[in-house]
């Protein structure tokens, strides 16, 4: 298992380096990231249909940073991705400095067999506030018999969550750390 494990890793770090980047991709957003958050995730859903829906709240906390921003990431077992349906949602801004943001997800498993076969099987989605800051989470386990996923609350250093994240050329402006990132 640790080969195949390796294998996926080394070719999502291929993929990211060789795959041009779109012409729009110049029109993501930037992250700035807030020092400081709190959150919850308060109600969560596995439909029969593979459908995972959660709502739940973030808040900066401290000093507010203006323009900060947070978005919804997704644990695979092998790797990590940012979870949105357009490039314009990917992050999204805190509505007030001063009260909590609301946030809903639906994620649908069956929709996304490519992303399991190269990521592994989806095993969490947590709000972050960076990407490697998770706020609130939510473990996602398959039923054995192929109905409503399991979701149930997950504490944010889980080792879950503890895998590499994978930006993909139009999400590579968004890392804090990626000064060099074309």
């Amino acid at each position: 298992m640790t080969r195949v494990r390796t294998a996926a890793a080394v070719l999502a770090a291929l993929l990211a380096l060789v795959l041009p980047a779109p012409a729009w991709a110049a029109s993501a957003p930037t992250w700035i990231v807030a020092p400081c958050a709190t959150g919850g995730i308060t109600t969560y859903t596995g439909g029969p249909d593979g459908r995972v829906s959660l709502a739940g709240w973030i808040q900066q906390c401290d000093e507010p940073t203006p323009d900060a921003g947070f978005a919804v990431m997704r644990y695979h077992e092998n790797l990590a991705r940012l979870l949105y349906p357009e490039l314009s949602q990917m992050v999204q801004p805190y509505g007030s400095a001063t009260a909590p943001t609301a946030f809903t997800v639906d994620y649908e498993m069956d929709r996304h067999d490519v992303d399991e076969r190269v990521l592994g099987p989806l095993r969490a989605i947590c709000v972050v506030r960076s990407l490697h800051a998770p706020v609130a989470c939510v473990r996602i386990d398959r039923s054995a018999g192929g109905g409503a996923p399991l979701v149930a609350p997950l504490p944010v250093d889980d080792p879950r969550t503890a895998v590499p994240v994978l930006l993909l050329p139009d999400e590579k402006q968004l890392s804090p750390a990626c000064g060099n990132c074309v």
